[in-house]
């Protein structure tokens, strides 16, 4: 039979060697990862880790200037202009005559679309163009 102080030993070592391995495992990790944000163990003052370097911020899309001409918004815009003070049923009742077609809910979205974005005003329950945006 083996010696049991023998096996208490190499157990004992085995586990010392793993140990070893993994703290080098994560020693080496973590290396790479401070590598990797800018430090340099190479540099005069090791503990000082640089800034990362900036990224550009993307492209943001330009803001909306007027409204796509053709649209029905363009179309009940213009109706404005040039008929102020009408509520918005007269409003689709007149773009019905010329021949254009608007839906009720898209009528009363592109009423609030303008108001929003201060192209017309709402006056005792009647659409007005702003001062600004007058024909």
């Amino acid at each position: 039979m083996a010696d049991p102080s023998k096996a208490l030993d190499a157990l004992t070592q085995w586990q010392s060697e793993i140990r070893q391995q993994i703290v080098n495992e994560i020693g080496n990790a973590v290396l790479k990862a401070l590598h990797k944000i800018g430090f340099q163990p190479e540099a005069d003052e090791p503990h000082v880790i640089r800034k990362t370097r900036q990224r550009k911020p993307r492209k943001r899309r330009a803001k909306a200037t007027g409204f796509r001409p053709g649209t029905d918004m363009a179309r009940v815009f213009h109706v404005i202009q040039q008929h102020p003070g009408n509520k918005g049923f007269q409003i689709q009742a007149m773009l019905a005559m010329s021949g254009t077609v608007v839906h009720e809910r898209t009528m009363r979205t592109c009423l609030n679309r303008l108001k929003a974005k201060g192209y017309i005003e709402q006056r005792e329950k009647a659409w007005f163009p702003t001062e600004e945006h007058k024909a």
